[in-house]
């Protein structure tokens, strides 16, 4: 019998999978990546480690 714990991380485990869901997770570049693709990822590296760097919550950083 499946604990509620274990019933939440599998709903946690599941909604992760949805293609439709991308938010919370941090995706790495494919094995040959575009030039775009580098680019973007640099980008987004960039802000995440100002956001860290500032303790801003994803609020305060959206108004920047």
């Amino acid at each position: 019998m499946a604990t509620k714990k274990t019933k939440d991380f599998k709903d946690y485990l599941k909604e992760l999978d949805d293609p439709k869901n991308k938010s919370g997770v941090n995706y790495d570049l494919p094995e040959n990546p575009t030039p775009l693709q580098v680019a973007k990822f640099d980008i987004c590296q960039n802000i995440l480690a100002y956001q860290q760097d500032n303790d801003l919550s994803d609020e305060d950083l959206a108004e920047k």
